[in-house]
């Protein structure tokens, strides 16, 4: 019921802080409701609450069972981490925890490798090989590029140079 308040009020022209508390409230209610979680997710997005999408997207995390959508929480997470925050660390330690649910994800599998290439991390090859392996197009090709680079000794996946990372939203 609090989801539906929420939306009446934003579509009355209410203030977006009664929709944002009515959606809290709904969470509280049932903390895995995913349709208030989304709608929280985006109007704190919106508003470019960074700190407060983070903090709710690990509540979400935690409060939810379907393996789907702890999926898009973590590449979310990710995202978030690495675009918003600028937290490349964070947005790798989103991604190791989405390839355990999902192993041969490849558009993960390619930006953790590349990632982790920046950061000097020993796995780095690895990942980058295991997307070469799952991948298609796009990301096959920049994961081997990535792992030819590092292989030779020409450092990590640059800033300046374009990494198409495709399919599965990665």
């Amino acid at each position: 019921i609090y989801r539906e308040l929420a939306r009446v009020a934003e579509q009355q022209g209410d203030e977006p802080e009664r929709a944002r508390a009515l959606l809290e409230k709904a969470l509280e209610l049932d903390p895995s409701d995913p349709q208030a979680g989304d709608a929280l997710a985006d109007r704190l997005e919106a508003a470019g609450r960074w700190d407060d999408l983070l903090e709710l997207l690990n509540r979400r995390i935690v409060a939810t069972d379907a393996p789907a959508q702890v999926e898009a929480l973590l590449r979310r997470k990710a995202d978030l981490l690495d675009q918003r925050l600028g937290d490349e660390v964070g947005a790798l330690g989103a991604l190791r925890e989405l390839l355990r649910l999902k192993p041969q994800d490849a558009p993960a599998l390619l930006r953790a490798g590349l990632l982790a290439a920046r950061h000097g991390q020993e796995d780095a090859l690895a990942l980058l090989g295991r997307a070469v392996e799952a991948g298609t197009g796009d990301i096959r090709a920049n994961a081997s590029l990535a792992e030819a680079k590092i292989r030779r000794g020409a450092g990590d996946a640059p800033e300046g140079e374009a990494w198409v990372v495709s399919g599965g939203g990665a």
